[in-house]
């Protein structure tokens, strides 16, 4: 079973949280916020970075970032319904695809070249 870190920033304070791969939440606990999938192939590697609003986790801190680094298909939920995501394909055959959804719309951006960010937006 492969893992993907996951770190959630506000300001100097990080939250780590480890998720085993398939369908999990990227933060585990967290019920609401904006569904996401990323398509790749299992070798392709990429990074994704998604800032959005304030929000409170665990009933604890606050955090408005959002980082992975990982290969191949994965998904998750943002702890946000709005966010502004960057993907940068890092290495790997073809593209790398990520969705949101937000409301039943999805919003949807691929990274074909490697070292070239794309970027999306959901408000």
């Amino acid at each position: 079973m492969r893992g993907r870190a996951a770190i959630a920033v506000l300001g100097g304070l990080a939250l780590a949280a480890l998720a085993t791969a398939g369908p999990a939440c990227a933060l585990p606990g967290i019920p609401n916020g904006m569904p996401y999938a990323i398509a790749a192939q299992p070798t392709a590697s990429y990074t994704l970075t998604c800032k959005f609003r304030a929000v409170r986790v665990w009933g604890r801190g606050l955090i408005n970032q959002y980082y992975v680094s990982d290969h191949g298909t994965t998904r998750g939920n943002l702890p946000s319904d709005n966010a502004r995501c960057t993907l940068t394909k890092t290495a790997g055959p073809g593209a790398v695809v990520l969705t949101l959804t937000k409301n039943g719309k999805t919003r949807t951006v691929a990274a074909a070249r490697t070292g070239a960010p794309v970027k999306v937006t959901v408000l």
